[in-house]
């Protein structure tokens, strides 16, 4: 049944179409996470910094 369900799914017309799109959003996803992945790791190290103080002053008191 799942053969058949492919067979379908790659021979239905708009399957290239789909495969383009697919491409299409995971190359600009690709490009914008390179340009945005600098900001995205400062949020990371700041959240880092400000939980591993949280844990400090919890482990003070």
């Amino acid at each position: 049944a799942l053969q058949d369900q492919l067979l379908s799914e790659i021979s239905s017309e708009t399957f290239g179409e789909r495969i383009v799109d697919f491409y299409d959003a995971a190359i600009n996803g690709y490009q914008w996470n390179q340009e945005h992945s600098h900001n995205i790791m400062n949020l990371m190290k700041f959240l880092r910094l400000s939980t591993s103080e949280l844990r400090d002053e919890e482990n003070e008191n």
